[in-house]
């Protein structure tokens, strides 16, 4: 092939690019003002009242495109790619704050995970967990970023009823036997994903027979943070028999966790 031709097939190639780029750039906007009309039906005439954060839906999303196995080494590429564009939704229907405490905004592992599950959203750091759920109770759309081990139950089972609850976790992917290094709160109906790990906490550690198979189990200030696998809600009739049964632990179900794939 002569140096012409290379130049004019290259010429040709870039061309078929830039018309992809452009397609690309139209199906994006198309995918946000989508996003703007879901705020519009969620928020009504009042405006949000809760976060526009679904971790669920998102889960079932991110599975489904996974699972495109054509997609190859580009897999890592593509995943990075729609949680921008995910983030963006996001934003697009609120302008959603990240409320994090000092020892989470000052370790540069934490900050990575934030940054790479939402990206470009705001982040407030605050001086411990009691004002990260302040201002989350006062702004029902923003997010509280949270270390599993800090004195997170205790601040939220203080506030008389809290409609906070634990929508995801940080890292999504997790091994057999490892908790999540952060926790997600905010405002939102807990919704099954399909693949999840609901978070229980009690004043003991999860008896060997409880309903359902324990995936960890880390301390937090006092109380037991527990996940076990599944999706199990307060109207559960196995909990609530459970619960009853050891009303001293005073079991309760602080959320939900989708889980993106289970690490090995």
């Amino acid at each position: 092939m002569t140096a012409s031709n290379t130049d004019h097939l290259l010429a040709s190639i870039r061309q078929e690019i830039d018309e992809i780029d452009d397609q690309l750039v139209q199906l994006i906007l198309r995918r946000l003002t989508t996003s703007a009309r879901v705020r519009d039906i969620k928020g009504g005439a009042g405006g949000m009242t809760v976060t526009p954060y679904r971790p669920a839906r998102e889960a079932q999303i991110m599975r489904r495109l996974a699972a495109q196995t054509v997609f190859g080494t580009a897999s890592a590429a593509l995943t990075r790619l729609w949680r921008v564009i995910l983030s963006a939704s996001i934003n697009a229907q609120a302008a959603v704050t990240l409320h994090v405490e000092a020892s989470v905004g000052q370790d540069i592992d934490c900050r990575l995970m934030i940054a790479d599950q939402f990206c470009g959203m705001a982040v407030t750091v605050h001086p411990d967990v009691a004002s990260v759920v302040g201002a989350v109770g006062a702004n029902p759309v923003d997010l509280a970023i949270l270390d599993i081990e800090s004195s997170w139950v205790e601040v939220i089972a203080g506030i008389a009823g809290s409609t906070i609850r634990v929508l995801a976790g940080l890292p999504s992917s997790t091994g057999a036997g490892h908790a999540p290094r952060l926790l997600v709160a905010g405002h939102c109906t807990v919704q099954p994903s399909g693949d999840d790990v609901t978070v229980l906490v009690g004043r003991g550690p999860m008896m060997d027979d409880c309903p359902w198979t324990k995936a960890w189990e880390v301390q937090s200030n006092g109380w037991t943070v527990t996940g076990v696998n599944g999706f199990v809600n307060e109207d559960d009739p196995a909990f609530a028999s459970f619960a009853a049964d050891n009303s001293h632990l005073q079991f309760r179900i602080a959320g939900s966790i989708p889980i993106l794939a289970r690490a090995k």
